[in-house]
């Protein structure tokens, strides 16, 4: 089976780029939301996780103990799901959670930091200013939870 993860920056439209992708190959689509509402469901803190990485607070021996369970149940989740049918996965640090296996597609969706602009001031009804200081807070937690 296929597996093609796609990494996306804040609204660069990555997540209707998986999806449109998967629909024209006939593949699963999986997004980060999915996987992360099936590692709560074992008992993994996800949300815990990320204030903790957002945070950019060292973790304690438990919290990074959290985080390699959730890292293990992310890829045994991806690969299960793998076995059976062909995989589109959409979601921060996609392209990351599969490390040596080659024959994966990894793809990173990039928009123009205008078209971003953009969409966060009609979205959100920002000016240009906070839309951009927006976006550069957003792009600053993702490069976090990435380290």
């Amino acid at each position: 089976m296929q597996i093609i993860c796609v990494s996306k920056g804040a609204y660069s439209a990555g997540e209707e780029l998986a999806q449109s992708l998967a629909q024209k190959l006939g593949h699963l689509c999986i997004s980060r939301t999915e996987l992360i509402e099936a590692a709560t469901n074992e008992g993994i803190a996800v949300g815990k996780l990320e204030v903790a990485m957002l945070r950019g607070r060292g973790f304690s021996q438990r919290l990074a103990l959290e985080r390699d369970h959730y890292l293990a149940f992310s890829r045994a989740y991806l690969c299960e799901r793998a076995l059976n049918e062909s995989v589109v996965y959409h979601g921060r640090t996609g392209h990351l959670l599969l490390p040596g296996v080659g024959s994966i597609l990894r793809i990173r969706a990039v928009q123009d930091l205008e078209a971003r602009i953009g969409q966060i001031m009609r979205e959100l009804a920002l000016e240009r200013e906070k839309a951009t200081r927006y976006i550069q807070d957003v792009d600053a937690d993702r490069e976090r939870w990435v380290r």
